[in-house]
Order: structure tokens, then C-alpha cells, then sequence
């Protein structure tokens, strides 16, 4: 969790932040404090602001003690940085009521692991080693959500710690404005410490496959993903990706089947019975599909990222998309090493069915698709990565955003900010969310994201 971009902890001028961290530095400050206070001549301070993202890294102020963020949402300028992943990581697990207390600074990966055993699942996202804390605020879109839906919509309670440094529990009864707000608003409103979430029952093996194709096979795929959309249930999940691989691109298909194998096999045959490698799911333990995207995501990568939304899936724009992606690696983007652009076919059936305004997390459109852009890019070419992103972006027609896919500059500058903000919540759920930040934090220390 990490506070509003400030001017640099070395800067001459007295800022609120410059005096907090002057405080800390006091020997004995403050009296009450358990963990780690790294300053940026502390030995382990490049450590401390190491992030997945090498270009969301920030010169904090102070570390006491996040990470996966693209927006930037873990790290700060001149800050103050709370990293609850050292000491606020546990995980318990209430089997006969299906729920688990998770600390804030938890991964993914240690409640999967705790569930397992037990045959229950957790709504999660698509890659086990995210955070509890950034995920589940902006919404939570994952692998499993055909059935469990969003992670928002398991969010049973919180214990939050508000701007004035009160500590509050968030739930339909204690605080309910707020528990409205932080399940899809975003980091705007404290810091989550523990979150209460509601469990599901899980079989103990799932079908997952990763198939690859040739770009040249796209009008014999198409319709065939076409007729997998229209009659697909809500335990079938899939993607289609344009990206880079042994020298060449390639379209990538990734099939999830929440059953027996041979079903879904059956269910995802048509589709790959044309790939030149991956024809056939493999049979994976549940606890462990999340495990499998790791291999395509590298930390340390200076990256840019941001999404949008379609409302259908065209042959046409996936051209479109793969064009980006030869443009890239026939060097006509100068300053750009490599893209992954990706549409996640993910299944909409629970979360449909919650309504808009239930919480944040507003457009819930049953045929939605959203469209990932990843962009490896050199150091100071930014400008570059923005404008293919952007052409890219065009490509979904809406200004509607997922924000945890944003970096810092789609999600906060301010000629976009606004415009994004009203397409991404709606203007009801919107004003709403003003409203209660007002309320819990009316000097704007949470500014990231959205804040």
C-alpha cells in the first residue's frame, strides 16, 4: 500500500511526508511500531522498492517493512510505502464455513495452498503470485470467475486502516459505505489489512491447455472460437493471445475446463484440433492452475500495460492487433522490445448476475472481452509504448478500463482520468465513490489509482 506521489524525502522543502519521515527517523518513534523502518540509506533499500515492474519502481521516503502493481499503485515518490507482505501474510482458513481470514500483504499462491486440501477454491485472479490486497480492490477478474465470480463478490468483511490512522472493520453492517466502496474502487479509502473471504467448493482436478497456432490460421479459427462463445458454460474459460515466440508470432490459445478432462476436451476439440502444438488438455490439480501463466511473466521488465473492453471479437481486429505486434519486432516502434496483446475470453455468467451497483465494479456485460496490452519497452522510450498502447486501446472502441491492467499514466492523468473513471464505474457508482473518499479521506493521502 503505498500514499499519493510526493516531492523527494531529500527535498529541502517541509512537506507533511518530509516531517512523518524526520519523525520516524527518531530514535524510539513511533513507540508502538512492530516490523522494519528502511529509509532510503538503509542497506536493504533497494530491495524494499524492488517491484515485478521495474518502471512502477519509486524513490520511497520510507519503507515500513506491495509490488505487482503496472500502475505504480505499490510504489511512491518521496513517500511512505507500507509493505504488509512480511508480517501480515497469514491465511485461516474456517473450513465448515467456508471462509478465510487473509492478511493484507498475502499472495494468492498461500490460500490456494491452504484451501486445497480441504477441495475448496478461492476467487482469485490468473496468476497466483499477485497480492491479496491489490487484486481484490480493483475488482478481480480470474480464471475461475464462471462460477465463483469476482473476487469483489466474495468479499465478506475488512479490517481497513483509514487516513487518520484509525483502525475500522468494513462489512454489510460496520462501516457499509465503505465496504461498498473499497470491493472494486480501488486503493483510494485506507489500507486493507485482513480480508474475510467466502470459499467455494472445487473439484480436485481441472483441464487446462495452452495451444499455439500460426497467424495464417486466424480465418479457420475465428469461427471456431465464434461457436465456443455461444454455447460455452460457466466452468469454460478461455483466451486468445498475439504474441512473440520461437522467432516468430504466433497466435496462443489457452482453454480452462472446470471438470473431467475428457469433457472438457470435448468442449474445446474444435477449437484445438488445428493447433500445431497443444491439441489436447492436460489434467492439472485445481490448487495449481494458477500456476501455469508464470512462465509468460517476467519480472523486472520496464512494461507498460493497459486495457479496454469489446463487446465482441472480431477476425478484423485481431489483424489489427497482430500488425502492432510485426510492427514491433520488424523495429518500425523504435525503443519497443516486445508486446503480448491479449483477449480474455473470460466467463461473465455469476458475475451478470450481481447487480452494477452492488458494488464499484460496474460493467458486468455477459459477452464483455477485455483486451490486455503488455509492452516491454528500453528505459526513457515511455512516449512510445503510450502511443502503440493507445492505438491498441482504439481497437475496443470504449473508454471503458479494467484498473488493475493500468499503468500510472492511463489511470491518472488528469485528461483522461475523468472520462476513464465515468466509463469504467458509471456516473451513479462514481459519484458515490467521490463521496465516501471525501468522507475517509478528505486530505487525499490515497491517491493512486483512480484516488
Amino acid at each position: 500500500m503505498s500514499t499519493s506521489t510526493q516531492p523527494d524525502a531529500s527535498s529541502k522543502t517541509s512537506t507533511p511526508w518530509t516531517e512523518a519521515i524526520n519523525f520516524l527517523r527518531t530514535p524510539g518513534s513511533p513507540p508502538s511500531f512492530t516490523g522494519d523502518l528502511v529509509f532510503p540509506d538503509s542497506p536493504d533499500y533497494s530491495k524494499s522498492i524492488d517491484r515485478w515492474i521495474a518502471s512502477s519502481i519509486r524513490p520511497a521516503g520510507v519503507v515500513a517493512g506491495g509490488g505487482h502493481s503496472a500502475a505504480g499503485a505499490s510504489s511512491t515518490s518521496g513517500g511512505l510505502v507500507v509493505d504488509l507482505g512480511r508480517y501480515v501474510n497469514s491465511v485461516v482458513v474456517d473450513v465448515a464455513n467456508k471462509t478465510a481470514v487473509v492478511g493484507g500483504g498475502a499472495r494468492f499462491k498461500a490460500i490456494e495452498e491452504a484451501i486445497a486440501p480441504f477441495s475448496l477454491a478461492v476467487a482469485a485472479g490468473a496468476v497466483n503470485d499477485t497480492g491479496v490486497g491489490g487484486l481484490s480492490l480493483g475488482g478481480g477478474l480470474g480464471t475461475l470467475m464462471g462460477t465463483t465470480s469476482l473476487v469483489v463478490d466474495n468479499i465478506l468483511a475488512a479490517t481497513v486502516v483509514l487516513a487518520s490512522g484509525e483502525i475500522v472493520r468494513a462489512d454489510a453492517e460496520s462501516n457499509p459505505d465503505l465496504y461498498w466502496a473499497i470491493r472494486g474502487g480501488g486503493g483510494a479509502f485506507g489500507a486493507v489489512t485482513s480480508f474475510t473471504f467466502r470459499l467455494h467448493d472445487q473439484r480436485p482436478t481441472i483441464g487446462f491447455g495452452i495451444a499455439l497456432f500460426e497467424t495464417g490460421q486466424l480465418p479457420i479459427l475465428m469461427p471456431k472460437i465464434h461457436k465456443w462463445l455461444e454455447v460455452r458454460t460457466p466452468e469454460e474459460m478461455g483466451a486468445l493471445a498475439c504474441l512473440y515466440m520461437e522467432g516468430k508470432p504466433l497466435l496462443l490459445f489457452l482453454a480452462v475446463y472446470n471438470g473431467p478432462v475428457e469433457v472438457g476436451q470435448q468442449k474445446f476439440g474444435e477449437i484445438l484440433e488445428t493447433a500445431f502444438t497443444g491439441k489436447d488438455l492436460r489434467e492439472i490439480p485445481s490448487s495449481e492452475v494458477n500456476t501455469q501463466l508464470s512462465g509468460f511473466q517476467v519480472r523486472g521488465a520496464t512494461k507498460y500495460q493497459t486495457s479496454s473492453v469489446l463487446s465482441k471479437l472480431s477476425e478484423e481486429t485481431v489483424a489489427a492487433a497482430l500488425k502492432q505486434l510485426d510492427a514491433v519486432h520488424a523495429g518500425e516502434r523504435p525503443g519497443l522490445i516486445d508486446i503480448k496483446i491479449m483477449f480474455l475470453l473470460y466467463n461473465w455468467d455469476a458475475a451478470s448476475k450481481v447487480d452494477p451497483h452492488g458494488t464499484p465494479f460496474f460493467q458486468r456485460g455477459i459477452n464483455q472481452i477485455h483486451l490486455d496490452t503488455e509492452i516491454d519497452y528500453t528505459p526513457g522510450q515511455l512516449s512510445s509504448a503510450r502511443d502503440v498502447a493507445s492505438a491498441i486501446r482504439r481497437l475496443g472502441g470504449s473508454q471503458i478500463s479494467y484498473i488493475n491492467f493500468e499503468s500510472e499514466d492511463g489511470a491518472t492523468q488528469e485528461k483522461k482520468k475523468d472520462e476513464r473513471a465515468r466509463a469504467t464505474f458509471g456516473e451513479e457508482n462514481l459519484a458515490r465513490l467521490r463521496e465516501i473518499n471525501a468522507k475517509y479521506d478528505p486530505e487525499k493521502v490515497f491517491r493512486s489509482w483512480f484516488g
